[in-house]
Formats: C-alpha cells, structure tokens, sequence
C-alpha cells in the first residue's frame, strides 16, 4: 500500500447542516428528500454514501453524475444537496464559501484540514471511506522479490520531499507492509461487498 486519500463530506450552503449531526436530522426530517450527487451507480462515492446511508438510518436520494466532477458540479449549484468528494477537487469550493464541510472521512484527521472532525468522531463510528494506491503482482510471484519490490518503495516514499508532494494532491503515504496491504485488501472486499448486497448496487 503506497497512499491513501481522504474524501471530505460536503453540503450546499442552503442546508441547514453544520455539523454530522445535524445533517443527520434534516436527513430524517425530510426522508426522500435530500439528494446527494455521485460520479454514476456504482461508484465508489455511491457505495460510500450508501454506507453512510446505512450506519446512520437516513433515507437520501442518490443523483448519479457522469464522473465525480459534474457530481461536484451539481452540489456547488444546489441541484444535489451533498457530497462525498475528493479533498483536493472539493477544497477551493469549501474555502470560497461555495460548499460547507462537514467531516473528513478517513479513521484520523488531516493535516490539510485538522479543524475537520473524521465522520467518526462527528457521529458515525464505524464510517470510514479512503481511496488508495497501492502496488501488486501475480499470486505466484516469489515471496522474496516481493520484498525486495516492497523495500524499494518503501524506500523512495520515504526520500525528501516525496511526503510533502503527495500531501499537496490530499494522499498520505502508508508504504506499509504486503502483510498489511493483502489484510486491508481482505477487509475492504468483505466491508464494500456487504454494503453492495445490502444495497442491491449496480454498476452502470
């Protein structure tokens, strides 16, 4: 596992919803009501608000978009009323006023937006939805090169400079352990697959 990202929760200004929790209840108030925008079914800003949906007994309408810029798009002009939105491509519209965040949700708080609470601590203990870039190879491959792979990277994530860099694009660097990596992989297929069979998730 290279990096993770962090994605952040974003509302129209005309929501009256500053915190999780009080989205929450505009969400129960209004049940089929709000609208949250995706980058089309089966995405995975769908899967992840559709999790969200789950852990916090709300019924939201989900607005799928052709890919997570026009899903951008369409919560910045209030045809949805939020989002669950790379930290990068979000950022500029949260600090101009145009968007309100609400929570980050990765398991810990970033340094690009430390004043965010994680959806966790806001409200939804179990909630946690990060994108990653990680590295793998065939099954047979010799467990002794995938070390030598693993060090190497592990390695250059660690060079100067490298750490800064990804925190510009809102990543921060794990370079962990093939260990880790195949138990997150494992975690993540069983977390997902869950939300999907629940959920009755297609992919267009």
């Amino acid at each position: 596992l290279v990096a993770t990202a962090p994605y952040l929760i974003v509302v129209h200004p005309s929501v009256p919803a500053r915190s999780i929790k009080e989205l929450i209840a505009v969400a129960k108030a209004r049940p089929g009501v709000v609208k949250y925008s995706s980058g089309g079914n089966g995405t995975n800003l769908h899967v992840a608000a559709e999790l969200f949906k789950n852990l916090t007994g709300t019924n939201m309408v989900h607005i799928p978009y052709r890919g997570g810029g026009p899903a951008l798009t369409a919560v910045v002009a209030g045809e949805s009323d939020l989002s669950f939105l790379s930290l990068v491509a979000v950022l500029p519209q949260v600090n101009a006023g145009r968007l309100r965040a609400l929570a980050i949700t990765s398991s810990a708080r970033s340094s690009v937006v430390p004043q965010l609470p994680t959806a966790a601590e806001a409200g939804v203990p179990g909630f946690e939805f990060t994108s990653w870039v990680g590295v793998l190879a065939p099954a047979a491959t010799p467990p002794r090169l995938v070390g030598l792979v693993n060090d190497y990277i592990v390695k250059a994530m660690r060079a100067p400079g490298v750490s800064e860099r990804f925190a510009g694009e809102g990543a921060d660097i794990v370079a962990g352990t093939p260990a880790q990596f195949g138990a997150q992989i494992r975690i993540e297929i069983a977390r997902w697959a869950k939300v999907v069979r629940e959920n009755q998730l297609k992919a267009d």
